[in-house]
């Protein structure tokens, strides 16, 4: 037993920065954590190829009223996205180019990951991982990989 626990203790040391969240299994584990993080940050960049999730919605909504500053890129608009752009604090880009990944940078210090469309259908009934990561080298290369696709949008409003 004490074995299993040193090899434990190890592996949570090496990835100590790193949250992985099986959906659908785990999926109001990563809402909880989602609400938490843009409860807690003022400046939020979202990239995601559709967005349609009310929940995460509500969050973006009491945000903006708190005074945060939300980002939104995507390639395909829905109506989530449009009912956003009438408050202050929220801009919404779209993309000519098609973005396979989904991104969600919270004040450059976290960032979650995601292969799939930010969808409430597909979060509940899909298999796949969601990943957030506290780690400044992977939230910096992640920067650096998006700055084509940020440079490329345009304004919904222009």
């Amino acid at each position: 037993m004490i074995k299993l626990i040193l090899f434990l203790f190890s592996f949570a040391t090496l990835y100590a920065q790193e949250t992985l969240f099986i959906l659908p299994d785990h999926h109001s584990r990563l809402i909880h954590h989602l609400n938490h993080s843009f409860k807690n940050s003022s400046d939020i960049l979202i990239l995601t190829s559709a967005y349609h999730h009310s929940k995460l919605t509500k969050s973006i909504h009491s945000g903006i009223k708190r005074g945060s500053r939300v980002t939104l890129f995507v390639h395909k608009l829905h109506g989530d996205s449009y009912s956003l752009v009438q408050y202050k604090g929220f801009t919404l880009y779209t993309s000519s180019i098609p973005l396979n990944e989904s991104v969600i940078l919270f004040d450059q210090r976290e960032v979650c990951t995601t292969n799939k469309a930010i969808e409430e259908e597909t979060f509940s009934s899909n298999h796949f991982t969601f990943q957030c990561s506290d780690n400044p080298k992977k939230i910096k290369a992640i920067q650096n990989a998006l700055n084509p696709i940020l440079k490329n949008s345009r304004s919904y409003l222009e």
